[in-house]
């Protein structure tokens, strides 16, 4: 058995949160004892305005208060959550793991007698604060693991790091899985809709807007976590915070997922998608060429370009044929992607680097 302990910046509903969340659940199944440490430090960056400093300070008063977050995920009720002002105060354990760059300084700080440091690194985070301050994050003197061979090709090229090893994330198969797919006569197409630059939402939304121009009949769906801050297509569906059930119908509603990412660490919907039977087109970002094979599983798109977007949905839209290939060969494939797996990969990756 290992004392293992994920260290995380915040418990909000984030696809890195709820990678590590998964993995809790896993190890602390598989006889590991698993504790999740919520760091109460204000943040840099993004969130260094006067509006987001009163947020953050309101959140750390609440988390003071006893107020629990994690509502949108079960949580194993053995796995300890813990609200610390300082890692100093941290009992030791066998494995202590970063999740996110800025976690990443604080883990590095610790002492070795605290447990070995890991750093799981599941993106190029230089989108969250100075970038010089998340690259030096990487050089830190921590073993790393990551989520996809993109990353790992990063830590090699830029930061001359090696890794331990790469662990694929899962799904949840039985549950995204669609038993009774129902195509629709009129195409529905589904994509998450989000507020970064490098999600590359404004190239989706001028694509679908050019199909629904062309193909009036197609209904478009979004879902998100963010107010639309653009102008979405003429009759466009938009589920705004939606619980994991509702998104699971979504899925199995939708004929045809696109993800327009112009940088991910992983990119997760698209295999959630896969498993709903969704047909996807995807850009080569992340994960994607972990998770998929290009032109049979799912449609993979250069990321940034309008054209081959446009040309796939085109193509999907009028060839049911070449829509359900694709739909079926990527259900099929997701399989052997699965939470127990990836999880059995993170514990062996652990073992294999705690020294005694």
């Amino acid at each position: 058995m290992m004392r293992i302990c994920f260290v995380v910046n915040t418990l909000g509903l984030t696809g890195g949160i709820r990678v590590v969340f998964e993995h809790s659940n896993k190890l602390q199944e598989r006889g590991h004892d698993v504790s999740i440490v919520h760091l109460l430090k204000l943040k840099d960056g993004l969130y260094g305005s006067l509006i987001g400093r009163l947020k953050q300070i309101k959140y750390l008063i609440l988390c003071i208060l006893g107020w629990d977050e994690i509502k949108w995920f079960k949580l194993q009720k053995n796995i300890r959550v813990l609200h610390l002002y300082s890692l100093d105060k941290l009992k030791a354990v066998d494995a202590i793991i970063a999740t996110a760059n800025e976690t990443a300084d604080w883990v590095a700080k610790l002492d070795r007698q605290k447990g070995e440091k890991f750093y799981f690194v599941q993106d190029y985070e230089n989108w969250t604060r100075e970038e010089a301050l998340v690259d030096a994050t990487y050089k830190l003197p921590l073993k790393k693991i990551v989520v996809s061979s993109w990353l790992k090709t990063i830590l090699k090229d830029k930061f001359n790091q090696s890794v331990c090893g790469v662990v694929i994330n899962g799904i949840d198969f039985d549950r995204f899985y669609c038993r009774d797919k129902k195509y629709n006569k009129n195409k529905k197409i589904l994509m998450q809709y989000h507020v970064l630059p490098k999600k590359g939402i404004k190239i989706g939304l001028e694509v679908l807007k050019q199909i629904k121009e062309k193909f009036k009949e197609v209904e478009i769906i979004l879902f998100g976590v963010y107010p639309p801050q653009e102008k979405l297509p003429e009759g466009t569906k938009y589920y705004y915070k939606i619980r994991q059930d509702e998104l699971i119908k979504l899925y199995h509603s939708a004929d045809i997922f696109i993800s327009t990412g112009l940088q991910e660490g992983f990119n997760l919907p698209p295999m959630e998608a896969m498993a709903a039977k969704c047909a996807v087109v995807v850009t080569r970002v992340g994960a994607v060429p972990d998770y998929t094979i290009e032109n049979k599983t799912a449609i993979v798109i250069p990321p940034g370009e309008i054209r081959p977007l446009l040309s796939a949905l085109e193509e999907l839209i009028t060839n049911n044929d070449k829509l359900r290939m694709i739909a079926e060969a990527g259900n099929e494939h997701v399989r052997y992607f699965t939470w127990e797996k990836a999880s059995q990969e993170l514990e062996s990756l652990l073992l294999k680097n705690i020294i005694n």
